[in-house]
């Protein structure tokens, strides 16, 4: 299990140092997030514990809930279904405007040696709670 041991800042792409920095890593894993690839846009505690739920099936301890203060924040949890062999994923701002957020999801293939295993990697972001419409794009 590679928990983060702390929460770390994504910065937008650009590095444009006038924008604010939106997302917050809260909690990143290799294993136990769903079968299949999906982003979730989670604006309500039961959600968060329903999707934490899922990914301690399987573990003892589980991993623990982030704390959230859902009347100014979101979450947004990237999932990236089965994959053979570990691959480093993330999420980050590509743009931003009055009426959305871009982010755009990057996946980095790591070089596994030996056996290569099943993965079902996922990251939890954090971001301050918006009304603008938030779209998701994936790097090849």
């Amino acid at each position: 299990m590679t928990a983060c041991p702390s929460q770390k800042t994504v910065l937008n792409m650009q590095n444009d140092s006038t924008r604010p920095q939106l997302l917050t890593k809260l909690v990143c894993d290799q294993y136990g997030g769903p079968s299949d690839a999906q982003i979730l846009i989670i604006e309500e505690e039961s959600a968060l514990k329903t999707f934490f739920t899922g990914v301690n099936k399987m573990r003892k301890p589980g991993i623990g809930i982030p704390n959230v203060d859902f009347s100014k924040e979101m979450i947004v949890v990237q999932c990236n279904g089965e994959k053979n062999g570990p691959a480093q994923v993330s999420l980050e701002v590509d743009e931003m405007n009055a009426d959305e957020i871009i982010l755009v999801q990057k996946e980095r293939k790591t070089e596994a040696m030996g056996v290569t295993v099943m993965t079902q990697s996922f990251c939890v972001y954090k971001m301050p709670k918006t009304k603008r419409q938030i779209r998701f794009e994936k790097l090849p």
